[in-house]
C-alpha cells in the first residue's frame, strides 16, 4: 500500500476508539429527558466519572472494533464488497460513539458486561458530549422498516445538524467519500502523508532538531534516534533515545 492508503485504514479503525485524556463532559436535553437517565444514573455516573478523570474508556466500546478494523474486500470497487464490513455506519455518518454502561469488567479486563441499553456521545479533543440511550435495535440495517430507535437517532442527528441554520438552507450533514469513509478521516490521512514526506528528510537536519527541542524546553541528546508514531489518531515523532515525543498534529479526539 502507498503511505496515503495505509494511513486511511489505519484512521479509519482508530476512529472507532477515543483516545485516552480527561474530557469536559456536556449532556444534551435529549439525554437527561429521556425515562431511562433515572434508572441508568447510577451506570451513567460509573461512566462519566471516567471520561472527567481521563480514564480508558476503551473497555465500553464495542468489542467488533477489534476484529473489524480492517477488511481487504470493504476496499474493492464492487457491487460485491461490503464497504461496510469495517466501519461503524452509525459513527461515519453521525459522528456518534456508542458505549456500553457495564460496570464490571470481564475475567480477561477487556471489556465491561455488555448492557442492553447504550449510550450515544459526540467526542472531540475536549469534550464528552451525552446525545442520549438507544437499545441494540437502533443497529438494525436490513429491516425493510427502519426501527423507532434508529428512527430517533436519526431525527436527533438531523435537528442537531440543522441548529440555528435559516429555513430553506441547504445543509450536507454528512461528507462521506464512496469508500465509506468520513471525508475528515481521509483529509487527516492525506495531511499526514504530507507531512511525513515533509519533515522526514529535516530530522537530520541539526538546526531542525535543535528548534524542535527548544520548542518542546528539552535538553537534546547526543545522537536522537527518530520513529514516527501514531498514538490513536496523533501523530508524533519519537526520539527513543530521550523517549520524548514532539507532536505533529493533535488527530481528531
Amino acid at each position: 500500500m502507498g503511505l496515503p492508503t495505509l494511513l486511511l485504514h489505519y484512521l479509519s479503525w482508530m476512529s472507532r476508539y477515543i483516545s485516552i485524556k480527561p474530557r469536559r463532559v456536556k449532556i444534551e436535553p435529549t439525554a437527561v429527558n429521556d425515562s431511562r437517565w433515572i434508572i441508568l444514573k447510577p451506570a451513567i455516573d460509573f461512566l462519566l466519572d471516567k471520561v472527567r478523570r481521563g480514564a480508558n474508556l476503551t473497555p465500553h466500546l464495542s468489542i467488533q472494533s477489534r476484529s473489524r478494523g480492517y477488511t481487504p474486500t470493504a476496499s474493492i470497487s464492487s457491487s460485491s464488497g461490503n464497504r461496510w464490513a469495517d466501519k461503524d455506519f452509525l459513527l461515519n455518518t453521525c459522528g456518534y460513539h456508542h458505549l456500553h454502561l457495564g460496570t464490571e469488567l470481564s475475567e480477561n479486563n477487556e471489556h465491561v458486561n455488555r448492557t442492553k441499553d447504550v449510550i450515544f456521545v459526540k467526542v472531540n479533543r475536549d469534550e464528552f458530549i451525552v446525545i442520549g440511550f438507544f437499545n441494540h435495535s437502533v443497529f438494525q440495517q436490513n429491516s425493510e422498516e427502519m426501527s423507532p430507535e434508529r428512527n430517533r437517532l436519526l431525527e436527533i442527528f438531523h435537528a442537531y445538524s440543522t441548529q440555528g441554520v435559516s429555513p430553506g438552507s441547504v445543509v450536507i450533514s454528512s461528507l462521506i467519500a464512496s469508500s465509506g469513509h468520513p471525508i475528515h478521516v481521509l483529509s487527516i490521512a492525506q495531511e499526514y502523508s504530507r507531512l511525513i514526506g515533509e519533515i522526514d528528510p529535516k530530522l537530520d537536519d541539526q538546526q531542525f532538531i535543535q528548534n524542535q527541542y527548544r520548542i518542546n524546553d528539552s535538553e537534546i541528546p547526543d545522537k536522537p534516534q527518530w520513529e514516527w508514531e501514531l498514538n490513536f489518531s496523533a501523530l508524533y515523532i519519537w526520539d527513543k533515545k530521550s523517549d520524548l515525543r514532539l507532536m505533529v498534529h493533535p488527530g481528531f479526539n
